[in-house]
């Protein structure tokens, strides 16, 4: 896979040891944090590692902005990616629905997530908003730019979608599309060379989570 991003890190050995040490010490930070420190302290806590990680991967890269994905149009145009969005929504389907299903057939409990819908305002901005952008500016602005010339893009993608699963099982919220996703994403924001689109994906998914949680709610408190 040819892509833009780190590419001003590719001539400075120097940069690119620095940019590598800049994420895996936002990202060990970050998960210190999740596991650490109380809601809603963590909040701030998170978006401080993440805007400060960010600001040094764009010095290192001598502000080339579109090195680092923070361009708005994808390489391969809208049209590709309103396509691409629904065959990954599909896989992501089918992992959930085989990975529940496996689960349920080993013997666990089937868990519901539920949403009140006095919480959709409050749950919206946290899902929808807060999350993709601290998320995405440290999973994939902040460690993949380095990985993807250290590693390749393959490599990235992999170390990324590994890395993205972490905090979701460390959250308690482990489900298939949380330490799946990571990867259609890191592999959406290396082939878009835009951050735009594993944001706007991420953001689509959390909806569609968000969705089923309230209509799960509405089940729940049927009659």
């Amino acid at each position: 896979m040819q892509t833009p991003i780190g590419r001003q890190l590719r001539d400075s050995r120097r940069n690119l040891v620095t940019a590598s040490c800049v994420a895996v010490f936002a990202i060990a930070a970050d998960l210190a944090i999740v596991w650490w420190v109380p809601w809603p302290e963590y909040l701030q806590a998170r978006w401080t590692v993440a805007l400060v990680a960010l600001v040094a991967q764009v010095r290192l890269a001598g502000g080339d902005l579109p090195s680092l994905g923070l361009v708005l149009q994808p390489a391969q145009g809208w049209w590709y990616w309103a396509r691409m969005t629904l065959w990954i929504g599909l896989a992501v389907a089918v992992i959930i629905v085989v990975g529940l299903g496996a689960w349920v057939l080993a013997g666990g409990e089937l868990p519901v997530y539920t949403t009140p819908p006095e919480r959709i305002g409050t749950s919206f901005l946290l899902m929808c908003v807060y999350a993709p952008l601290q998320e995405e500016t440290l999973y994939r602005l902040v460690l993949c730019v380095p990985l993807a010339v250290a590693l390749g893009p393959w490599g990235a993608i992999v170390a990324s979608g590994m890395a993205f699963a972490v905090p979701h099982v460390l959250s308690g919220i482990a489900s298939p599309e949380n330490l799946f996703g990571g990867l259609f994403l890191a592999w959406a924001y290396l082939k878009s060379g835009s951050i735009s689109i594993p944001l706007l994906l991420h953001s689509l998914g959390n909806l569609l989570v968000l969705a089923a949680q309230v209509a799960g709610w509405y089940w729940l408190h049927a009659g």
